[in-house]
């Protein structure tokens, strides 16, 4: 996945847990199915196979780098964290990935204290709003009222048609009440369906009517579209799965 993703991490410990992590956030620099660029260590690069001593004297480190990259869906997919929970469940480290790709925001925040690994993640996507604008579209004028307060005329016009109607006028912008009486009838056409509607009553419907019904246009509904989720999970870095 291509996305604008940033990671910071934090981590605690002694020597041996500072230096035994960085060494597994060395094996995600610019390698692996998973992996992250620009890898910074206290605002500095370093080379991971010979970190050096003062890094590994600090009783804490920050690491930050651009990514993940690489063959992920959701970041909680990225298994940094876990291979470093793993590596030293009695450590201490707090880590979070957050940023956006095309079609969705997605954060990851995880913490590792007392031998759990805690995960909390959000992932919101608008990839569902033009399916949801139609339901709701659909809801407030169902095919039968269409049908009337638009005088349709036409036979075995169903409701795949009319939803797909919908979808159409989606593609085309999803600005209903802007549409005019032409552009309604190209649409119609496609489904053999013609209107009786005149120019007057078209305008009068779509200037005053369509939002009385509170139907809102697809960039409208997009905006206040609510398409995320939110999970907090547990995982056991022993027994190497969710609580």
């Amino acid at each position: 996945m291509n996305a604008d993703y940033y990671l910071k991490l934090k981590i605690f410990g002694d020597e041996e847990q500072i230096k035994g992590m960085l060494e597994i956030v060395g094996k995600y620099d610019e390698t692996g199915i998973q992996y992250f660029r620009s890898v910074e260590v206290n605002e500095k690069s370093i080379d991971f196979s010979n970190i050096p001593a003062e890094v590994i004297a600090s009783e804490s480190v920050i690491i930050t780098a651009k990514g993940p990259y690489g063959d992920y869906y959701e970041l909680n997919d990225v298994s940094i964290f876990r291979d470093l929970a793993e590596a030293f469940p009695q450590g201490k480290f707090i880590g979070n990935i957050d940023g956006c790709g095309t079609y969705e925001s997605q954060s990851l925040d995880c913490e590792l204290k007392d031998g759990m690994l805690y995960i909390n993640t959000c992932f919101e996507s608008s990839e569902g709003a033009a399916d949801a604008w139609k339901e709701d579209v659909m809801e407030k004028l169902p095919l039968e009222k269409f049908n009337k307060l638009y005088k349709i005329k036409g036979e075995n016009y169903n409701e795949e048609d009319y939803k797909s109607l919908w979808g159409e006028i989606g593609c085309l912008g999803g600005d209903w009440a802007s549409f005019t009486l032409e552009e309604f009838k190209d649409c119609l056409k496609y489904y053999e369906q013609e209107t009786e509607l005149e120019e007057e009553e078209f305008e009068k419907i779509q200037n005053e009517t369509i939002s009385e019904l509170g139907i809102e246009s697809f960039d409208e509904f997009e905006s206040c579209y609510d398409g995320s989720f939110e999970e907090n999970l547990v995982y056991d870095p022993v027994k190497k799965s969710y609580v």
